[in-house]
């Protein structure tokens, strides 16, 4: 990423000073997105730049990983794609970006933002017709976002959709994670709370740090 002039710190979540930095970053593209509505994003000219589109397919592919294995990076990848998006022009993973976005604000209880962005990464998906990147954004949509204002039963199929699309194009890692959430919210008939499915994806694989990682970042502090 270095070598494409993008730059992510490398943060330490036990140093206070790098958990400042990440605060005011995500304080800074809140208030930046705030002047923009969703139009005017839609409308940003495409991404040109093969340096920028490569850096966007890194940063995509460092999206799961991160929020699995290294969660007190993975605000940082989000941030930079969605200043990549907003700078240097529009792609089809601007959706990616805007899902993590969105799940970030929800995490942090702001629901009616992180809706906002998470419709508006199925509008991005529907306006450049990527099926490549559906499965990460539907797990990530309609398992942490519209999870907290729909209905179990309208998250149960989108998420099914997710997991077929991704076994078809190869998007193996968001498939399962697709499958592994319909099965949390399947659970007891649907009656299964969101907090419960928060819980439980912190039994996955490294993920026994990632609510203690993002209270020490002091993203929560943020509501």
């Amino acid at each position: 990423l270095a070598q494409l002039g993008v730059n992510i710190p490398m943060i330490r979540p036990d140093v206070k000073s790098d958990n400042r930095k990440l605060k005011w970053k995500f304080l800074r593209m809140k208030h930046r997105l705030k002047s923009r509505s969703d139009q005017s994003i839609k409308r940003i000219p495409h991404m040109t730049d093969p340096r920028k589109l490569a850096s966007m397919q890194i940063l995509n592919l460092l999206f799961l990983t991160t929020w699995m294995n290294r969660p007190c990076m993975f605000g940082f990848v989000v941030l930079k794609m969605v200043k990549l998006t907003l700078d240097d022009g529009l792609s089809a993973m601007a959706s990616v970006a805007f899902a993590g976005f969105g799940s970030l604000l929800c995490y942090m209880l702001q629901i009616k933002e992180g809706v906002r962005y998470g419709k508006l990464c199925l509008d991005l998906l529907e306006q450049f017709q990527s099926r490549a990147y559906m499965s990460r954004c539907y797990a990530f949509v309609y398992g942490m976002i519209f999870a907290y204002t729909r209905p179990w039963e309208e998250i149960l199929e989108p998420l099914l959709t997710g997991q077929r699309v991704g076994l078809q194009s190869g998007d193996t890692q968001f498939a399962n994670f697709d499958g592994y959430l319909h099965a949390l919210f399947l659970l007891d008939g649907g009656k299964v709370h969101i907090d419960v499915v928060m819980e439980r994806l912190q039994e996955l694989t490294s993920m026994e740090d990632f609510h203690n990682n993002f209270k020490e970042l002091g993203l929560h502090c943020l509501v």
